[in-house]
């Protein structure tokens, strides 16, 4: 009960940000978690309520306190680069982060998001991974 009363809840937020999103249309939006700012490029108003929900917050926030300064970090399957952004600011210039992003599409918005954010410490390989070498079969959800 208390889950489909959070469910509910969720989507009235879901639907006030998608509002919000239609009233100002912002080009780029800030995110803050535990003290690590990043900012975004919007691609519309569902990806504007995406960013705005905390539905990540508690994985972000999970994988922020396991980092340092320094850190390596591999993002696999980046896509935008949520998580690729939140640990490049999180590692600094002396950490390294890994983003492998297959589609070209997805793969130019996450550059566009590391320019925006002025982050050099990243590097985007246009590649998937698994655990056999070779071409494979792939299915863009």
């Amino acid at each position: 009960m208390i889950s489909r009363a959070r469910n509910v809840v969720d989507e009235r937020n879901r639907a006030r940000h998608f509002l919000e999103y239609q009233e100002t249309k912002p080009e780029d939006l800030a995110v803050q978690i535990d003290g690590v700012v990043v900012r975004f490029k919007v691609l519309g108003g569902s990806h504007y309520a995406s960013l705005r929900a905390t539905n990540d917050g508690k994985l972000v926030r999970f994988v922020l306190k396991r980092l340092s300064a320094g850190d390596i970090f591999w993002d696999i399957g980046a896509n935008v680069g949520y998580y690729t952004m939140f640990a490049a600011a999180k590692v600094g210039s002396k950490g390294h982060v890994c983003a492998f992003e297959p589609l070209d599409e997805a793969s130019s918005i996450l550059k566009g998001n590391l320019e925006l954010n002025e982050l050099e410490n990243v590097k985007v390989l246009s590649s998937a991974l698994g655990n056999r070498s070779g071409p494979r079969w792939f299915q863009q959800a």
